[in-house]
């Protein structure tokens, strides 16, 4: 597939506005963990967490090896269709 300039440049452009997500999020991650600060990462924030602490990513979860997680649950956004648990033995709210 041949890109255009145009496309060529707008890859450039998103590649490069993700890289400063990424250092930023690092950063920010860091420093709150140097301050012992509580940390609550919601979906991109929390896979940027989860790689910064040696995780793993699966771009297509159905490829994992062990058990699968159906991520389009198919309910409305007011629905709690996830759960969580908080192994910091910190409060959360």
């Amino acid at each position: 597939m041949l890109l255009t300039v145009t496309e060529k440049s707008l890859m450039q452009s998103f590649r490069e506005s993700v890289r400063k997500e990424m250092n930023l999020t690092s950063f920010a991650h860091r420093l709150a963990k140097e301050k012992k600060l509580p940390i609550l990462g919601i979906c991109r924030g929390y896979q940027l967490m989860n790689v910064a602490e040696g995780g793993s990513l699966y771009q297509d979860l159905s490829l994992k090896a062990t058990e699968s997680f159906k991520h389009s649950q198919g309910t409305g956004p007011s629905i709690p269709t996830h759960s969580m648990k908080n192994r910091s033995r910190q409060p959360t709210g």
